[in-house]
């Protein structure tokens, strides 16, 4: 009703109240940024987060957190059981999948991760964290065999600059894209990517060897 009226302030203050309420664990990444856009006045962005947690099934959110409990103590069979049964309830809710997605992509078996990240990315497209790990699981699957598989780098790079385009902040995206990029033989992207990462000042030094490495080539 605040909405209809254009009291989006007030409407924004009542989002909040429902949240703390239902305490919903299992969205606060929706919650931290629904808070920093209202911090911000930014009624419209925080409004559209905080709908992300409240449009959520209980029940789902609740087997969501039972899963989050497993993830925590290692126990990654019964999480992704959990993670299953929490997408099952609520059939588009995107960070179930995620999730799922993170126990494999951890234990670097980036082919299982990647239908995983492509169902979060399915329900949530303009999340750039999901197009980010998708993007990254394809890159790590195509150089898997000898034979670089150009189709899922192709796929790879797609995901690369939507995760830009969104706003992602992790320089490690630039070092990706830039060696994506050689791979494509586009030289001139690859060479403006691998610059901006070095300008970005990789703390280790095995990081700083391979830019270098990779901008020689």
């Amino acid at each position: 009703v605040l909405i209809k009226q254009g009291n989006l302030h007030k409407a924004v203050e009542s989002y909040q109240e429902a949240i703390t309420l239902l305490n919903p664990e299992y969205q606060r990444d929706h919650i931290k940024r629904g808070d920093y856009f209202a911090s911000k006045g930014k009624w419209n962005l925080a409004l559209a987060e905080y709908w992300e947690v409240l449009r959520i099934d209980p029940q789902a959110g609740a087997q969501y957190v039972i899963a989050m409990k497993h993830v925590h103590f290692n126990k990654e069979k019964e999480a992704i059981k959990a993670f299953e049964l929490a997408a099952k309830i609520d059939d588009d809710y995107p960070d179930p999948y995620f999730q799922i997605g993170n126990i494999h992509y951890k234990n670097e078996k980036w082919k299982e991760a990647i239908p995983a990240y492509t169902n979060a990315v399915k329900y949530d497209h303009n999340n750039p964290i999901y197009h980010y790990y998708l993007a990254n699981s394809h890159f790590h699957n195509a150089q898997a065999k000898k034979q670089v598989n150009m189709d899922e780098l192709d796929l790879a790079v797609v995901h690369f600059e939507r995760s830009l385009e969104l706003g992602i902040r992790n320089k490690n995206i630039h070092y990706n894209l830039g060696i994506s990029y050689l791979m494509q033989d586009k030289l001139d992207e690859s060479v403006e990517r691998l610059e901006y990462y070095l300008k970005l000042k990789p703390t280790e030094d095995t990081e700083l060897q391979d830019a270098f490495y990779n901008l020689g080539n």
